[in-house]
């Protein structure tokens, strides 16, 4: 790959706030092709590719289950030559991953090079396929690559070291699932540090869910913790860090979804099957599998009217949507990774 060990190193390095050589959108994803894999199968026109916005619509195809999203990505040789030492350059141990991120349901996962079956061995283009699940999917959803450490590495203090560490990403492409409100969605996450507002927890508080208009809730991490909600902001898809953000996210996923399927289930019509607010509707929709052994939307609705309502039924009702959460969370998934990833790195 390279015949020089003093080869300079690129012009195009972004080492901002990273503690080595990080090519930052020096990857080259492009999308190609958008297609229903479960579901009505769609028309050609229903999609929607927009290159030069880096952006994918699928507003207009109609019941959905699963998605394909196909493309390939450019790792060009300048990546291998500007963040790993000499000597790896022949067989560079890094790794492909694509980082997913969808803000309105909290949805974060990372997908592998080896889910991808993909193995970066120099400059090349290399295929990638993304599926989707429309049942985890609201607004809109992020779709980032990242070129990462495979392995550590104690050659050359001058690149990065440690495995994960990420070494070269795009830009993240955009699909569109549907119509995002103007604000962000409610499970959209505003940072505010807590001691600063008297109608909020305790300033010690990592997260509140803000129901002062009961139509809109509102999620709110406190920027006291700078240190937690800098590992939440994190992008990265593989690493100690990632996981543990996961982890992290998941323990707040719990005590959200645990409070809106409450406060769901408290303004449910147990005759009608009625909600009050739309985002009442998208929490139902989103467990809608995960919660009672009934037949649709409606009878789940009813169901939940009817233990909210009965005052000798309240512990079944917590007790069926701690288990429909903790299905939908899966804690123990991210928690071994995180233990898997501290294996391998000790």
């Amino acid at each position: 790959m390279v015949d020089t060990q003093n080869e300079p190193k690129s012009g195009h390095l972004h080492t901002e706030g990273f503690p080595h050589n990080y090519l930052q959108d020096k990857l080259n994803c492009k999308v190609g092709s958008l297609e229903v894999t479960k579901g009505p199968e769609a028309p050609e026109d229903a999609y929607q590719i927009v290159k030069s916005d880096r952006r994918l619509s699928a507003v207009a195809v109609q019941e959905w289950e699963e998605m394909s999203i196909g493309g390939s990505i450019h790792v060009p040789e300048e990546v291998f030559s500007g963040t790993l030492p000499f000597e790896e350059r022949d067989e560079p141990p890094v790794s492909l991953v694509i980082a997913v991120r969808a803000s309105q349901t909290m949805l974060r996962f990372g997908i592998s090079e080896r889910e991808l079956d993909v193995d970066v061995d120099g400059e090349g283009d290399y295929e990638f396929s993304v599926e989707l699940k429309r049942d985890s999917l609201r607004g809109e959803v992020k779709i980032k690559p990242y070129l990462v450490r495979g392995e550590p590495q104690d050659i050359n203090e001058d690149y990065a070291t440690d495995y994960g560490d990420r070494l070269a990403s795009d830009e993240a492409w955009t699909v569109e699932i549907d119509r995002e409100q103007e604000d962000g969605g409610f499970l959209h996450p505003r940072i505010e540090p807590f001691d600063h507002f008297d109608s909020f927890p305790n300033g010690e508080n990592l997260h509140y869910l803000h129901f002062e208009d009961p139509s809109t809730p509102k999620l709110f991490l406190n920027a006291n913790h700078q240190q937690l909600i800098g590992v939440l902001q994190s992008d990265g898809a593989v690493g100690h860090d990632a996981r543990f953000r996961d982890v992290l996210y998941d323990y707040i996923e719990q005590s959200v979804w645990q409070e809106l399927l409450l406060r769901t289930a408290s303004d449910a019509d147990p005759d009608g099957g009625e909600l009050k607010y739309p985002w009442q509707e998208e929490v139902v929709e989103l467990f809608e599998d995960e919660l009672f052994d009934v037949e649709d939307y409606e009878d789940v609705v009813r169901r939940l009217g009817e233990l909210a309502s009965s005052g000798e039924d309240v512990d079944v009702l917590a007790k069926e949507i701690d288990a429909a959460i903790q299905k939908r969370v899966d804690h123990p998934t991210q928690a071994l990774k995180l233990l898997q990833e501290g294996i391998e790195i000790d």
